[in-house]
């Protein structure tokens, strides 16, 4: 195709050969009115890598603010987007409203690029520079929360612990105490079985068939020593076990009792 020839890219006339973030005074990107974004030609050509629904009903909306923006003002080019006009649309956002729409801006408008096979602006030194000091100016401190320590274990093993202690507040004990010495999530115990916990003498095994630090869903195993004091967490596992009633070979969850 020779320099000056056009075709369409989505729902775009794009001049071959020019360059696709040129000034708004030489782009050769003739925007062109629409009513529905996208178009069925371009949902067609995008299908295979469209991301999850809520995902893409997301972004959507995110272009849809981005059009109306660019169109009300004079000079602007809806699409493809010059990156300088972009870092103006990224300040404005992210100085009169939520972090958040200015950062689902970005990820939107870089989306919809990809789509057709352009550049995307957001690879701008220029775009990216303006959020980050942004977000240095109006940041707040972060509030990091207490940790938990062996006195705060105590006072609930106090409560809940007892010799008389209910399966529910055997539950919330092996839930403190196992994530506590095993340094797991409640997610990660949330999808164990009975069968994927061994007890032996000095030790507890807990086999987890997934977790967050797992990426390849491999599985993993984790050993949780037996301390002999009164927060033990594998004295406390077995109570809850002899609680629970379910074989060692069971395949019911263990926090589903």
């Amino acid at each position: 195709m020779a320099k000056g020839d056009s075709r369409r890219v989505g729902w775009q006339r794009v001049t071959q050969g020019e360059s696709p973030f040129g000034t708004t005074s030489q782009a050769p990107y003739k925007t062109q009115p629409y009513t529905h974004w996208p178009s069925p030609a371009f949902k067609d050509c995008s299908c295979q890598q469209q991301p999850l629904h809520s995902t893409n009903k997301k972004y959507t909306a995110s272009w849809a603010r981005w059009e109306t923006w660019a169109s009300s003002k004079i000079g602007m080019v809806v699409f493809p987007v010059n990156p300088y006009q972009l870092t103006l649309y990224i300040t404005e956002l992210a100085t009169t409203g939520p972090k958040s729409i200015a950062k689902s801006a970005t990820a939107a408008i870089k989306w919809v690029h990809s789509l057709v096979g352009l550049p995307s602006p957001t690879d701008n030194p220029m775009e990216k520079t303006a959020p980050q000091g942004f977000k240095r100016l109006h940041s707040s401190a972060a509030i990091r929360k207490e940790p938990i320590t062996p006195n705060i274990l105590s006072k609930l093993m106090d409560r809940h612990g007892h010799k008389n202690a209910t399966l529910a507040d055997l539950r919330v004990m092996f839930v403190c105490l196992v994530s506590y010495a095993g340094f797991l999530r409640f997610n990660d115990l949330s999808v164990v079985k009975r069968n994927d916990c061994k007890i032996t003498s000095d030790h507890l095994t807990i086999h987890l068939p997934r977790s967050k630090t797992d990426q390849f869903r491999q599985g993993s195993e984790g050993v949780i020593s037996r301390t002999f004091k009164s927060t033990c967490p594998v004295a406390v596992t077995e109570r809850y076990f002899s609680a629970l009633n379910d074989p060692p070979d069971s395949s019911l969850p263990v926090l589903g009792g």
